[in-house]
């Protein structure tokens, strides 16, 4: 996981919220422009704001017609939409997320009994200093005694071990742990301003952000 920093619900949606709440005299929900145009400029916005990364896994999300239609991701409503219906638009609310290895991580967070409170949220500056990685790819608490970070990890089945395995591939395709302090400085700028990330660059931060 790693930090998202909102950069404003598109003005297209915004106009179009008021359009909806004038013609029809409520709220517009997310099942209301599930159909319309605007829902594929929401999902350009979530995903440029991400730079093409899972809100939750960090695996990498093209954004093209036929991945589209593949349905290789979803908005995700970060609290649930079926207790919290207000918040089903409300563009804090969303991000864009993976389908999970055949569902195996990411969709796992759609459990009746799962609580958006207790888990770690991306929208948290210190979101990312909740957690460590391991070489082999898995993810652990930073802290033995962080719950929050142990129901997160939990929830979304991170240490899936195919997911373990991609990390654990990006991080020797990155050819992070040769690098040097100078070296890891200089892919860090390099990618700090950049449209696009890397798959599983919260994996290969954690690294290239580790002392020699």
């Amino acid at each position: 996981m790693i930090y998202i920093q909102k950069t404003g619900e598109p003005e297209e949606v915004s106009r179009w919220k008021k359009k909806f709440k004038n013609k029809h005299k409520r709220e517009a929900g997310y099942e209301d422009i599930r159909h319309e145009k605007e829902l594929q400029i929401l999902k350009n916005a979530l995903l440029a704001e991400q730079r093409h990364l899972c809100c939750y896994c960090c695996s990498y999300i093209k954004n093209t017609e036929t991945e589209v239609q593949k349905n290789s991701f979803h908005v995700e409503h970060f609290r649930p939409q079926a207790q919290n219906q207000d918040l089903s638009l409300a563009y804090n609310n969303l991000h864009a997320s993976c389908n999970g290895d055949n569902r195996r991580h990411c969709g796992h967070k759609k459990e009746n009994n799962f609580d958006a409170k207790r888990m770690i949220s991306p929208l948290e500056k210190d979101c990312e200093s909740h957690f460590r990685y391991q070489q082999d790819g898995t993810i652990q608490p930073a802290e033995k005694t962080d719950a929050a970070a142990e129901y997160t990890i939990t929830k979304l089945n991170l240490n899936d071990k195919r997911l373990c395995r991609a990390r654990e591939n990006a991080l020797w395709t990155f050819n992070v742990f040769q690098l040097n302090g100078e070296e890891k400085q200089r892919e860090l700028q390099k990618f700090e301003c950049s449209e696009e990330l890397p798959p599983y660059w919260d994996a290969i931060k954690y690294f290239l952000t580790q002392g020699d």
